[in-house]
């Protein structure tokens, strides 16, 4: 055997040769027969295939929800670091596979390969298919169980009062950190199982899906290796328990007096909180005449403010306008226009009657009638006013017992004094008597002497230049 085709040496007789190499190697082989050593040598080539890299790992994650050191893992996503060599590259052409003993015979899943016990080791094995040289490592499955560390944020319900509300998660990194290594990296998850994986990471201020508490998780990772999930706790606070808008009326015929608005605590005694009023007050009422909306802020001593905004109405007694009367009809109206803040309803000549909302009333007798008109909004008060419906009785008996004496219009008197002109005959068209301001009124008397029981006629002329024609009836 000789290292080269010319060398003198031989480096080893027989008919094998042991030799350690790492490259490809050539051997030459000159056969010797019976002293004969002359002919050619024999060239025969070993080519050293490389035996596969192997790496020792340990594969850590975090626990699941049941914390027992038991979890599901998928070998298959760190095949890399098995066959990475040291200058960190991966050689992407051995075929690795997974076993739970040593002896590499009893195969696993490795893409959800659940362990039996923390720290458990299984096997790779790394094989080169080309040349069928195969290396095995060690595959440590560490279990991290939670560090016991949990965070709690509170933040203060918003103006809607509903439970919900946006946390700055950034606010529970102390409280996570405070026993992690100074390398760790936090990032925040709805559901564990989201932290698990590592998926779906909230990156923005969180909104609350659960009202007023919810749980979510912070994972933390140390080289990108999950070392601990931990609760994160948020609790939306309960505001001051306030009626947040109200709508009151301010009576403007009242002015200057004022009305009282108050902080609207509900189940709880005012004193215990603070009030800031958008007119600058900080008392727990105020009191005010003018309308507009106002707005006060009720804090909780050192913990949540709730807003309370007061709309302050208008309302009033109401203003006459026109009052119009259809009088001397078979059906006398009177039609009520008023003005003013207020919802008004209507009744006539009863202050405390039943009120109606319609503004005309019908079948008015004649006569003095007052009409009252009240504020329905706010009670703001009852206003009146006299008015005068004319008609003419159909009759009269002048016996002396002082009920229908007399025949006149009716719906004159002092506030209203006659403004008409009445000429009375008899039957036979004699003038009986004349009706005016200075005689209002006809007694059943002809020169001082008593008319008998007749029908008697009259014309009566009014100032706003209507005349009206009828008859009577005297009786006695």
């Amino acid at each position: 055997w000789y290292d080269s085709v010319n060398s003198n040496e031989d480096i080893n007789t027989g008919f094998s040769y042991e030799d350690y190499i790492d490259m490809n190697t050539t051997y030459y082989i000159l056969p010797v027969f019976n002293g004969c050593n002359g002919g050619n040598r024999i060239p025969i080539t070993v080519n050293a295939f490389t035996t596969p890299i192997a790496n020792d790992i340990t594969i850590i994650q975090c626990d699941d929800e049941i914390e027992d050191g038991i979890s599901s893992f998928n070998l298959n996503t760190y095949t890399d670091d098995i066959v990475r060599n040291e200058a960190g590259q991966v050689i992407p052409i051995w075929e690795i596979s997974f076993f739970e003993d040593e002896a590499l015979t009893i195969p696993l899943n490795a893409s959800n390969y659940v362990n039996s016990e923390n720290h458990q080791i299984v096997y790779s094995r790394v094989l080169d298919v080309f040349s069928g040289c195969f290396n095995s490592s060690q595959v440590t499955l560490q279990v991290n169980s939670s560090d016991s560390i949990s965070a709690n944020l509170e933040v203060c319900d918003d103006f809607i009062v509903d439970g919900f509300a946006f946390f700055d998660l950034n606010e529970a990194d102390s409280q996570i950190f405070e026993n992690a290594p100074v390398n760790a990296e936090l990032g925040y998850y709805i559901t564990y199982n989201e932290a698990l994986l590592k998926t779906n990471e909230i990156t923005e201020p969180y909104f609350n899906d659960v009202p007023y508490y919810q749980t979510i998780y912070a994972r933390v990772d140390i080289d990108d290796v999950c070392y601990a999930i931990n609760e994160v706790h948020l609790t939306v606070k309960d505001l001051p328990n306030v009626t947040q808008f109200e709508e009151v009326y301010y009576c403007l015929n009242t002015f200057p007096e004022t009305i009282t608005l108050s902080g609207g605590i509900i189940d709880d005694i005012p004193n215990n909180y603070a009030y800031n009023w958008s007119t600058g007050e900080t008392t727990i009422n105020i009191e005010v005449n003018t309308i507009g909306d106002y707005e006060v802020l009720v804090t909780r001593p050192a913990d949540c403010t709730n807003r309370r905004t007061i709309r302050v109405l208008p309302s009033s007694t109401a203003t006459f306008e026109t009052i119009s009367i259809n009088d001397i009809s078979d059906n006398n109206t009177i039609t009520v226009l008023v003005s003013g803040e207020g919802d008004y309803v209507y009744a006539l000549d009863e202050e405390n009657a039943t009120y109606q909302t319609s503004n005309v009333f019908e079948n008015v007798t004649a006569g003095i009638h007052t009409v009252y008109v009240r504020d329905a909004k706010a009670d703001c008060g009852i206003t009146s006013m006299e008015v005068s419906v004319l008609g003419f009785p159909r009759f009269f008996t002048p016996n002396g017992d002082n009920i229908n004496d007399n025949w006149q219009i009716k719906g004159f008197s002092s506030q209203f004094p006659m403004t008409a002109r009445v000429e009375i005959f008899n039957r036979y068209g004699k003038i009986i008597t004349i009706l005016d301001d200075n005689n209002p009124q006809w007694n059943g008397q002809y020169e001082g002497k008593p008319l008998p029981t007749d029908d008697y006629w009259f014309v009566a002329t009014l100032i706003d230049g209507r005349i009206f024609k009828g008859h009577f009836t005297l009786k006695r």
